[in-house]
């Protein structure tokens, strides 16, 4: 599995502990080999109401997407549990990732949700393993290749990198 954000920055709250934080952030830029196919909860329709009998058999997949989506972007605490806290929302993308199949039979290669720490940017969840990610571009048969690597020096104060 893979994680990242969709901006450095984002990437950097979502992973950002104050405690252990330092100045210095290493950041990895990745490209994506192939076009993915990526369930996108960041932008979910709106459920439909009880009453609306057109859309009606849309309410309960929709209510159970809208769920998923409060959990997954639900702040996680770092109090020796949160291995824990991540275990039922791991188990409905291991499904996502193994068992589910789009309309058309083929398979999702990822999530795109909302960031728990910052709500209005977009994290992803790619469903690749080592053997799929590769540091060469051009690569054929993977999935995602690592394409630059920065330093960078946050100013805490601003939240802004220098």
């Amino acid at each position: 599995m893979f994680y990242g954000a969709l901006d450095e920055m984002t990437t950097f709250k979502e992973v950002f502990q104050m405690d252990t934080a330092k100045d210095t952030v290493t950041f990895g830029s990745f490209k994506t080999l192939k076009p993915l196919q990526l369930l996108d909860l960041s932008n979910l329709p709106k459920i439909p109401s009880m009453f609306d009998e057109k859309d009606y058999s849309r309410r309960m997949p929709l209510l159970f997407m809208h769920d998923f989506e409060a959990d997954v972007t639900k702040p996680i605490i770092k109090d020796g549990l949160e291995h824990i806290e991540y275990v039922p929302t791991q188990i409905v993308a291991e499904h996502f990732r193994h068992v589910f199949k789009q309309s058309n039979g083929t398979p999702l290669d990822g999530i795109l949700y909302r960031s728990s720490r910052a709500p209005t940017e977009i994290c992803v969840a790619l469903f690749c393993t080592k053997d799929e990610c590769t540091d060469d571009i051009t690569a054929t048969g993977k999935k995602l290749a690592l394409f630059s690597v920065s330093r960078k020096t946050i100013n805490f104060a601003t939240q802004t990198f220098v």
